[in-house]
């Protein structure tokens, strides 16, 4: 853990878990990583535990660096923000603007969450990656994320007052505010009009992204 930590000022080594296949062992650290996305940072850390296992332990042969875990859905190896967007639309708005009542919005969403389901996806949304790829795109995150950030819950209900209320749960959102493309000018420019460059920024950065992809889904939802 000290090997680990010693590599970033960002990183903080928080757990280690060990996997086992045959004769090889999988050496898994759990990280966070402040503000930043944290890919390249965790795999230099990686990569320095790496050298010092196989420089001080005479049976490892080979020691691979890192496990090609990143940019692809892998239910058991989830990481990021998990963040919840959720709004009330009264039912006069929704009736005007989308042209659709409250309690169809429900029953939609509700049959077509069981037809995912049924086909085998974990991820119940309509069209959630689309804004969420914009955003990706504005904000200069690593694009190909997308394929671990996608995962999207949808639920909704009709209240009491008659009103729709929508939320969304973005359980794997993998965003940072520090390093990577954050810093090149034109991304410092669109983080700085939504006041989310810099460190302390990412949680906002997080929320603003799932309300974008809220009001993504209650407009496809009402189309």
């Amino acid at each position: 853990m000290d090997i680990a930590r010693s590599s970033s000022a960002h990183l903080v080594p928080v757990n280690v878990t060990y996997d086992f296949v045959g004769t090889s062992v999988l050496v898994s650290i759990a990280f966070t990583t402040g503000d930043a996305m944290g890919s390249n940072m965790a795999s230099r850390a990686i990569a320095l535990v790496s050298g010092y296992i196989k420089d001080n332990c005479p049976c490892v042969v080979d020691a691979f660096v890192p496990y090609p875990e990143d940019k692809k859905n892998v239910p058991a190896r989830l990481k990021g923000k998990k963040v919840i967007a959720r709004t009330v639309v009264r039912a006069e708005v929704l009736e005007r603007l989308g042209r659709v009542s409250p309690r169809a919005v429900v029953s939609y969403v509700g049959h077509y969450k069981n037809m995912l389901a049924l086909h085998g996806s974990s991820s119940l949304n309509i069209h959630a990656v689309n804004g969420m790829a914009a955003m990706f795109q504005a904000f200069g995150q690593d694009m190909a994320y997308l394929g671990e950030c996608s995962k999207a819950l949808v639920d909704c209900q009709v209240l009491p007052c008659g009103a729709l209320e929508m939320s969304v749960t973005l359980p794997t959102l993998i965003v940072g505010t520090v390093g990577g493309g954050t810093g090149l000018p034109a991304f410092r420019a669109t983080l700085s009009m939504v006041d989310c460059y810099g460190a302390g920024k990412a949680r906002k950065l997080a929320e603003i992204m799932a309300a974008v992809v809220l009001g993504g889904e209650i407009s496809c939802a009402a189309a």
